[in-house]
């Protein structure tokens, strides 16, 4: 992992944000190999999950993007 900056967790998953690589990771809780399941964020910090999905801050961008717990592109939420 790269610079580690915030973390969620959700059943059996942990969700983790990689602030230098724009990346959003899964891990299960128990070890293995990180998933990337979003890439090409600006500078994803704050993280949570719910109801299948991870919403992601990203503080350069000012910014909320939601991306499902299995991966995919994330759709912009309006400017905060």
């Amino acid at each position: 992992m790269n610079y580690p900056a915030d973390l969620a967790v959700s059943g059996e998953t942990l969700y983790l944000t990689e602030i230098e690589t724009g990346r959003v990771l899964s891990v299960p809780v128990t070890g293995g190999t990180p998933t990337p399941i979003a890439t090409g964020l600006n500078r994803p910090y704050g993280i949570a999950v719910s109801g299948g999905i991870v919403y992601v801050a990203e503080i350069e961008a000012g910014r909320v993007v939601s991306v499902p717990t299995t991966g995919g592109t994330p759709p912009p939420w309006p400017p905060i």
